[in-house]
C-alpha cells in the first residue's frame, strides 16, 4: 500500500502462483480477488456510463446499440439482441442485435411456434436461460434446427419491463453449453433494465407528442 505495483512485483507474484504450499495458495486467491475487484469496478463504470446515455438522449436505436456493444465486451459474447414482441403480428422484431442474421428472430420466434422459453420470458416478465439447446426440453425440433443453423448452444433471456413500451427483452447467446453465473445473470439483468428505460422514455414521449398534437 505504499507505492504502486510495477512488472517487477507481477513477475514475483506469478512465481509464488506455481507453488504448492500455503504461500503459493494465497498468492493465488488474493490474484484471484483483485481481477474479481478489477471486473467488477469496469462494469459499475459500464453501467454508470449506460445510464447517462439513456438519461441524456432520446435516440433509442443508438442507446440500444451502445447496450449490445458493453454486453459484448463484458461479457465476450458475439451474439446478443433486443427483441421486440409484436403480438398483433404474431412476430418478433429485433431492435438491435449482433452476430444474427436479419431473418433470425422472425423466423424462430412466433406465437405460432411452440415456444415454451422466449415468450413466457417476455410475458411473465421473468429470466429464462437454457444452458444447452441440444438437451432443453423446452424447445420443439423445428426451433432447434433453426438454433443449430445460427451457431449457438445456450441463451439468457432477461424481459425489458416497461408499463408503456412493447413487450421486449434482451438475449445473450453462447456458442457453447454454459452454466451461467449470479454475477452474469445480475449484470444482464441490469442491462436489460437500461434497455427497458429507454424504450420507456421513447414511448412516453410518443404518447405526450400525441397529447400535444391533439390538443393543438
Amino acid at each position: 500500500g505504499k507505492r504502486a505495483v510495477v512488472p517487477a512485483d507481477r513477475a514475483r507474484l506469478a512465481a509464488y502462483t506455481t507453488r504448492g504450499d500455503q504461500v503459493g495458495g494465497l498468492t493465488r486467491a488474493v490474484t484471484q480477488m483483485e481481477r474479481d475487484i478489477e471486473r467488477r469496478s469496469e462494469e459499475q463504470a459500464t453501467l454508470l456510463q449506460t445510464s447517462a446515455a439513456v438519461a441524456s438522449s432520446l435516440d433509442t436505436e443508438k442507446v440500444l446499440n451502445t447496450i449490445l456493444d458493453q454486453v459484448q465486451r463484458l461479457l465476450g459474447v458475439q451474439k446478443c439482441a433486443i427483441l421486440s414482441l409484436d403480438e398483433r403480428a404474431g412476430q418478433l422484431h429485433a431492435l438491435a442485435a449482433r452476430g444474427l442474421s436479419d431473418a433470425f428472430p422472425r423466423g424462430i420466434r412466433t406465437l405460432n411456434d411452440d415456444d415454451r422459453t422466449m415468450l413466457p420470458a417476455i410475458r411473465a416478465g421473468a429470466v429464462i436461460q437454457i444452458g444447452d439447446v441440444e438437451t432443453a426440453m423446452d424447445l420443439p425440433g423445428s426451433a432447434r434446427d433453426k438454433v443449430r443453423a445460427e451457431g449457438y448452444r445456450a441463451f439468457l433471456v432477461a424481459p425489458l419491463l416497461t408499463p408503456h413500451a412493447p413487450l421486449a427483452a434482451l438475449v445473450v447467446y453462447w456458442r457453447e453449453p454454459h452454466t451461467f453465473s449470479p454475477e452474469e445473470i445480475a449484470l444482464i439483468t441490469a442491462f436489460a433494465n437500461q434497455a427497458a428505460m429507454a424504450l420507456e422514455n421513447a414511448a412516453l414521449f410518443a404518447l405526450t407528442d400525441e397529447k400535444l398534437r391533439e390538443s393543438e
